[in-house]
């Protein structure tokens, strides 16, 4: 998605004099330029990371998937 496209677009549609309306634009697109981040890092390591504290092992829901499913960030499985 070409994000400055959609900006121009939208602020096209909006009142630019209108501050809070111009920051509601710009927040959103910052948030869309957050999700493709999160989604290129979900797909180079995939949706579990694996933290060690010793001998012990556990596999956790990536952190980014908190952001997205935030009743999942409470599981934590122990590895054998």
């Amino acid at each position: 998605m070409d994000l400055e496209k959609l900006k121009a677009q939208l602020m096209s549609r909006i009142d630019t004099n209108d501050l809070l309306e111009v920051k509601k634009v710009e927040r959103y697109i910052e948030l869309l330029k957050l999700d493709s981040q999160c989604d290129e890092v979900l797909a180079r390591d995939k949706t579990t990371i694996v933290i060690e504290n010793g001998k012990q092992k556990f596999i956790k829901s990536h952190p980014a998937m908190v952001v997205l499913f935030p009743q999942e960030s409470t599981k934590t499985e122990t590895c054998t």
